[in-house]
């Protein structure tokens, strides 16, 4: 049900949906363009009335403040962003894509999935080495492996033991133990079949949460599925932000201390993080050629 609503003569909407396991949800949204003219969205939502009046409040008491605040993002968008027609011409040693909150929405149906295939098709001659994380990393291998993504019908969530291939005792891999933690947080699944069919090899995974760390044994390109990268309280984050939508909603699993949301999560993780990303790092100032600028590079 969506019904419209009107506040200081901003209008806004009310609506009510299914979240994914079928559990009843509701919100307000609000994409008036005379309200957000100063700032740098083109819609928010807030999921109770209360909070969108005190949101459309903010936007049209502190005129001021909101176009200072755009200007110093368009600041910051103009030194620290570029458009690939701005850099086509130089080369990188690592193109990192993130994750996003989208992974449920076939790859076709987000709204930049061209120009992101455009991006990485360029890395191909202009970036040595790739860097997926989560659906950044299945965006990765959907593209240059012809790997998918499934959709689940429940979300993998909390922190899972991970296996180390010990088949692969790659310098990426140095420091690590035969088992260590990993947070996941996703509705959807890269399954192993798929990946070694590619030719691709499995690095870590879990007998609960699945393939969490894919290699391309040619151009060392590194796909990780879950998120190393994660602070100790995003998980709780995300629970709370959850929780909010459906009551229900479980907790993250091996997360709160004997379950106990009141006590705060240990990163049993971070000494992980560190030696991946440094390894990574350090794999790549150590391959990577001088000149590699001027050569034809990841050919496949």
């Amino acid at each position: 049900m969506n019904t419209a609503n009107n506040y200081r003569n901003i209008p806004f909407q009310y609506r009510e949906w299914k979240t994914w396991n079928d559990k009843p949800a509701s919100g307000y949204t609000c994409n008036d363009k005379s309200l957000l003219k100063h700032v740098n969205v083109v819609s928010f939502s807030a999921m109770t009335l209360p909070e969108m009046k005190k949101r459309i409040d903010y936007y049209l008491d502190n005129v001021e403040e909101c176009v200072a605040t755009r200007e110093l993002n368009n600041l910051a968008a103009a030194e620290f962003y570029k458009t690939l027609d701005q850099i086509k011409d130089n080369f990188y040693d690592v193109l990192i894509v993130t994750g996003a909150p989208i992974e449920t929405i076939p790859f076709q149906d987000v709204k930049y999935w061209e120009e992101l295939k455009t991006i990485i098709l360029w890395s191909k001659s202009h970036v040595f080495r790739r860097l997926g994380i989560c659906w950044g990393a299945q965006a990765l291998l959907k593209e240059l492996h012809n790997v998918e993504k499934y959709t689940i019908n429940y979300k993998l969530f909390g922190v899972f033991d991970h296996s180390l291939n010990q088949a692969k005792q790659y310098r990426l891999m140095q420091g690590f133990i035969d088992r260590f933690p990993m947070p996941v947080s996703r509705f959807t699944e890269t399954r192993q079949k798929d990946i070694l069919d590619a030719g691709l090899e499995i690095l870590a995974k879990s007998n609960e949460s699945g393939v969490g760390m894919v290699r391309c044994s040619d151009t060392k390109d590194l796909f990780i599925l879950n998120h190393l990268e994660y602070d100790a309280k995003t998980l709780n984050d995300e629970f709370l932000r959850d929780k909010l939508e459906n009551p229900e909603v479980s907790l993250p699993k091996n997360y709160f201390p004997n379950d106990n949301i009141a006590l705060k999560p240990i990163n049993r993780w971070k000494p992980y993080a560190f030696l991946l990303f440094s390894n990574f790092i350090n794999e790549v100032y150590r391959d990577v050629p001088f000149d590699f600028c001027n050569k034809t590079i990841n050919k496949a």
